[in-house]
């Protein structure tokens, strides 16, 4: 059976369950209703046979003799309300466990306990989550955005989708009995207010809270909160520090502005490098106002726009390339920087690590922070589940 089947097949079986488990009163409401039917036609028409009985109660057949009235009652609230209503509650289920975000929600709401809660299933959430699957460690996951989580609904696995600071999701998630909660929000606000909702619904759990602000982290770290915090920007330029900005002259282009490019640029100019910053949002390019870093408003994926004077590109010993946006911006500008001009070193950012060994081979280095990060993260979260295993 291929993956893709075997992935179908456990979530139409996950779906049948709950469906099963989430009607059971309706089930058991019908089940009493032919019961009642069942003993009434044993004591009334015991002289038609065990077989014609069982036909009278499920309505295939009805006594040939004259009926009386509570016959004809029990035949009319079968045939009209019973039958009725059954056939609309079935058809009204097999609707809703079409949708894959429903049936995510209730295998989500059935995990109640010695579970990990995800927050947020972008690039290092769903490195964690690779992880978590193949230690076979229950896990829900929680992500505003459906796009990114489609493949987790179709596979039937716990996802709440849906804003994490709600209440009513977090409580979904059964965030008072989760073992550990991990977030990786890239929004700083969120993460803080985060924090303080699982707090009030579980003081103990360990919390490991993706943060770029150091500060923050820091704050985070101290009671009431106690959270264990990450950066991958942090990370990532510690990793390429003595490689990429202490060991190389000259001055640095950086294209686009992130947390992790904020962070290079902090380090080139400790340094001592020569910067340029460009960013197509002014929002952006705002960030540098009132310093001495040349910031520049402009469309980075146009090599002749980074040839102006002002960037003076051929003048350049280094460009790092960090667009948030299509990929293939950024792999066309490195390539086209790279064959114009061989002698800059082009690093760029990029989050699929199959497509590292494709630009390698054009010389061009790549850097990515969610598989940086997850290796620093890697050793805590075995630890998390040695504990689970009681090796610890």
């Amino acid at each position: 059976m291929t993956p893709a089947k075997s992935a179908k097949s456990r979530r139409i079986r996950k779906s049948l369950l709950l469906y099963f488990k989430e009607s059971r009163w309706s089930f058991l409401v019908v089940i009493i209703w032919f019961v009642i039917g069942f003993c009434y036609f044993l004591i009334t028409e015991y002289q038609e046979g065990i077989i014609n009985i069982l036909l009278y109660t499920f309505y295939i057949n009805q006594p040939s003799a004259e009926q009386n009235p509570a016959i004809i009652l029990y035949q009319f609230l079968g045939t009209v309300v019973v039958s009725q209503g059954i056939f609309a509650f079935i058809i009204q289920k097999g609707f809703e466990k079409r949708d894959t975000k429903i049936t995510s929600r209730m295998i989500a709401k059935d995990i109640t306990q010695n579970h990990i809660v995800i927050i947020h299933h972008g690039h290092i959430g769903s490195r964690i989550a690779d992880f978590f699957r193949q230690n076979d460690q229950k896990f829900i996951l929680i992500e505003n955005d459906r796009e990114l989580v489609e493949d987790s609904l179709e596979a039937g696995e716990p996802v709440l989708v849906g804003n994490p600071i709600s209440e009513r999701i977090l409580k979904d998630a059964s965030i008072d009995r989760a073992r550990a909660v991990i977030i990786t929000e890239n929004d700083a606000q969120i993460t803080l207010i985060l924090m303080n909702r699982i707090r009030k619904l579980n003081s103990t759990c360990p919390i490991y809270a993706r943060m770029f602000d150091d500060r923050l982290g820091e704050i985070l770290e101290q009671p009431p909160y106690n959270a264990i915090s990450f950066s991958n920007s942090r990370s990532t330029i510690d990793r390429m520090k003595s490689d990429w900005v202490d060991s190389v002259q000259g001055k640095a282009v950086v294209v686009g502005i992130t947390n992790i490019t904020k962070r290079l640029v902090e380090a080139l100019v400790a340094a001592k490098r020569e910067v340029v910053v460009i960013d197509e949002e002014q929002d952006a390019i705002d960030y540098y106002k009132g310093t001495n870093i040349k910031a520049i408003e402009g469309d980075a994926t146009q090599i002749e726009f980074l040839e102006n004077p002002e960037i003076d590109l051929q003048n350049a010993s280094q460009v790092f390339i960090g667009i948030n946006k299509a990929v293939e911006d950024s792999i066309t500008i490195a390539i086209k920087i790279k064959r114009k001009y061989p002698n800059i070193r082009v690093k760029m950012r990029l989050f699929n690590d199959d497509l590292a060994d494709f630009m390698e081979q054009l010389g061009i280095k790549t850097f990515s922070t969610s598989r940086h990060t997850f290796e620093i993260l890697r050793p805590k979260l075995e630890l998390l589940l040695k504990k689970k295993r009681g090796y610890l």
